[in-house]
Parts: structure tokens; sequence; C-alpha cells
């Protein structure tokens, strides 16, 4: 389901033989994967091809969009939050370091790519289990 007021407009939208193709410029990340996650839940679809773009216009910096994005890492992992080592470039966040699971690894790049201007989220993160560093 699309939120109102969530996209500047929609994308585009082919379907083929199970297969949907989403295409066009949308105003944020979260408009993405929230057409994304609504061409998934169409009864059929077996495989999602996403071309859709994010509007890179933005009002923040890459240091501020880098203290939102520790903000939404801390209320995601709490302590753990330490371990993962955001980077932001031209509104692009790179994870690197370690979570203890796949869920974990998936919850933290979800709560990142919802923070608002960020473009992509590129999740180099490590599944390793132990101690915190």
């Amino acid at each position: 389901m699309i939120k109102a007021g969530l996209v500047a407009g929609l994308p585009a939208v082919k379907c083929l033989d199970g297969v949907v193709y989403l295409s066009g410029t949308l105003a944020s990340l979260e408009a993405k994967k929230t057409a994304e996650d609504a061409a998934w839940s169409v009864p059929g679809v077996e495989q999602v091809v996403s071309k859709v773009q994010v509007a890179t216009a933005c009002p923040r910096t890459d240091e501020e969009l880098l203290s939102d994005v520790q903000v939404a890492l801390s209320r995601q992992l709490g302590s753990g939050s330490r371990r993962v080592h955001p980077v932001v470039r031209k509104g692009i966040v790179y994870l690197r370091g370690r979570v203890e699971s796949e869920h974990q690894k998936v919850l933290t790049e979800n709560a990142v790519a919802w923070t608002p201007c960020v473009a992509e989220v590129v999740n180099q993160l490590v599944v390793a289990s132990g101690p915190p560093d």
C-alpha cells in the first residue's frame, strides 16, 4: 500500500510473466521501498526489478544526515550500535561493522533506509557472534 503524501509521483510499472518492473524517480528511499514492497505484495509476483531512482534534493548535509543515521541506529540496536560504523557520502549511507544475526542486519538497514534524506543504503555489515568490540 502506498502511503498518501509519501511520494512525489508513482513509479512506472510493467508486468510480464510474474515479474514486476518499476522505473522512474521518487522523492525518497522510503517511497522507493514502499513501492517495491507494494509490488511484492501482489499475488503471483515472483520477482521485482526496480530501476527506481531517488531524487537527490535534500536540505541535509552529509554531516547532518550522519547524525540522523546514528540516532536511528541507536534506537534500533541500543548499545550494539557502537559495532556499526556508518559513512555518508552524497546521501548514500555505507554500513560497516558487525551485527549478531541476519535478522539484525536487515533491521539495521531498514532503520537507516527510513531515515529522511537517505538516498541509498549500501549494507556491508558482517554477521558475527561473540562479545562486542
